[in-house]
């Protein structure tokens, strides 16, 4: 006979059945978190060696050479990422390596951006197995302005690194900088800690940073600074970008996952840029029309009343504390140049610059930072243009502290007038002509110098230096001559002198340097920041909020401005 088990029984089996269930449950786990440990990425980066070379064009090529060595019992190394110093990169421009053979399945990372994504495939390092890894990749827009020396241009790189996660050990870590070509030894700065050594890699000048013992989850900052005219495009100074792991925790929607993504990965690109075109031309409109002051580019403070004048200044440097606008600012400039040999102009629309000749020694800093505003095709590179004026206002600045700004305005102002009033007492036509020549800086701050210059030389014929005879070459249609060639100095008609001056005048400020009223504001707001809220923010966007964040990802890699 069967007996129904009693309470005790029943219980006895619950706790064992709960017993058994638990002990089953903990192998479970246990055995599936060694599955999961023997998945995950473990490795060592024994060796790290980089080289960067900085490019006339202010764009960077980079080298890396990584030895892997995978940890034993961990995950094959199938895919590396490699952090990139700007969004801007192009994969077609980027190549990698795995102990020397070719990997082509290079894609935009889906771990770290801005990156990329290199799949070795069937060169995957196996478990216990070192490998050497090879890339290059390249970056336009890399040089930035240098805010502690003026007229230097400015690198900073930061090499990749990995999540601590994964990486561990030290890492021996090489990295070499090369300047452009032209940069002498002599020229040359390094940011931070001093490098170990420098040498010569085919005529430019290079400097590397030896380091033992770096983590390799850890990126290393290094910089140089070398004069801004070796390069063109120099780009106002800009932080460190923010990189952001893409993962669970970060929304997005993959457009590019089906045609009608796709579709909307293009048009709304599109649609939100000529939003924020016709935003930005309605707000410079109000700007223009609403403005009815001059924006002083100056802050108050470094007016001392009764301090007296300063009386040393360059017509650019004048211009800037006479309030001119910054377009008219730069066209003094240029049109000084062309007087001093140093360019010509070679074209009208567009206006397009011939560089011929060196600087010569004692040339002052702001006239170096415009000459490296031009191109080698001879047109004008917008934002070293923007460096140019920017470090010309603190130069200002800095110079006529202690001055009294109004004194200082009112001599220039008096300068004007006096040397028009001097070249036209001049009886003889060539003598009038040289003291033009002679005057020409002053006579440049006149706001009605176009219309004096034709009153002055209506009439007679007059023998031209070589700068005045292109420009009427020029705008007579024929081809300007560059200093240096035959031709010599030429009689040409007044009338045809201050035509051709003027229109070369107006011509440069119009179409060359046609400062628009953001890049104004964004020079106004980093020079004169009280003047920025009086005129633009308060006036015209009263308060502005925004929100920030930080973040960053594995292999990392970026680049900025230098301090």
């Amino acid at each position: 006979m069967i007996s129904a088990p009693s309470g005790v029984q029943k219980r006895a089996r619950r706790k064992a059945f709960f017993l058994i269930f638990t002990l089953t449950l903990v192998i479970v786990l246990a055995f599936t978190q060694g599955l999961a440990a023997e998945e995950e990425y473990s490795f060592e980066v024994p060796d790290e060696d980089i080289y960067v070379k900085v490019n006339q064009d202010s764009s960077l090529d980079f080298w890396y050479k990584i030895e892997f060595k995978n940890d034993e019992g961990a995950k094959p190394i199938d895919i590396i990422d490699v952090g990139m110093p700007t969004p801007d990169y192009s994969i077609a421009e980027c190549s990698a390596s795995i102990n020397e053979v070719p990997l082509t399945d290079i894609r935009p990372s889906e771990v770290v951006s801005p990156g990329v994504e290199v799949h070795l495939g069937n060169q995957a390092i196996q478990p216990g197995n070192s490998a050497v890894f090879s890339f290059k990749g390249r970056t336009p827009q890399m040089v930035f302005q240098d805010t502690q020396h003026e007229g230097y241009a400015s690198v900073e790189f930061i090499n990749t690194w990995w999540d601590e996660q994964y990486a561990h050990g030290k890492t021996d870590l090489n990295f070499s900088i090369e300047f452009p070509p032209g940069v002498q030894p002599n020229e040359t700065v390094y940011h931070g800690e001093e490098y170990s050594f420098h040498s010569d890699a085919g005529g430019a000048h290079v400097f590397t940073w030896d380091h033992a013992d770096v983590k390799p989850s850890e990126g290393v900052i290094h910089g140089i600074s070398f004069p801004a005219l070796y390069v063109t495009g120099v780009y106002p100074q800009q932080p460190l970008p923010d990189y952001e792991p893409v993962g669970s925790s970060t929304y997005y929607y993959d457009a590019g996952s089906s045609s009608f993504g796709a579709i909307w990965k293009v048009i709304i690109p599109v649609i939100l840029s000529v939003f924020a075109v016709l935003a930005r031309s309605v707000r410079s409109g109000f700007r223009v029309h609403g403005e009815g002051a001059k924006v002083k580019y100056i802050a108050p403070a470094m007016s001392v009343e009764g301090s007296g004048p300063k009386t040393d200044l360059d017509a650019s440097e004048a211009s800037v504390l006479m309030c001119q606008d910054l377009d008219r600012v730069a066209s003094i400039v240029f049109i000084e140049l062309m007087q001093k040999g140093i360019i010509t102009l070679k074209s009208m629309k567009p206006a397009l610059f011939y560089k011929t000749a060196m600087a010569p020694e004692g040339l002052p800093p702001h006239y170096c930072d415009f000459l490296a505003s031009i191109t080698p095709e001879g047109s004008i590179d917008e934002a070293t243009l923007k460096m140019a004026l920017t470090m010309l206002l603190k130069r200002v600045e800095k110079k006529t502290r202690g001055f009294c700004h109004e004194d200082t305005v009112k001599y220039y102002e008096e300068a004007a007038k006096n040397a028009w009033i001097e070249v036209k007492s001049q009886a003889d036509r060539d003598q009038k002509l040289a003291k033009f020549n002679d005057r020409l800086d002053f006579l440049l701050l006149d706001p009605a110098f176009n219309s004096r210059l034709r009153d002055t030389f209506s009439s007679g014929t007059y023998t031209v230096p070589l700068w005045i005879s292109s420009l009427v070459a020029l705008q007579g249609g024929g081809c300007a001559k560059e200093p240096g060639q035959a031709g010599g100095r030429s009689a040409v008609e007044g009338a045809t002198i201050a035509d051709s001056i003027a229109a070369t005048f107006k011509g440069v400020q119009d179409s060359a340097f046609a400062v628009t009223e953001d890049m104004k504001e964004e020079i106004v707001k980093e020079v004169n920041p009280v003047e920025y809220r009086r005129v633009y923010r308060d006036r015209y966007y009263g308060r502005r909020t925004g929100i920030g964040g930080g973040g960053g990802g594995c292999a990392c890699a970026c680049a900025c401005a230098g301090c």
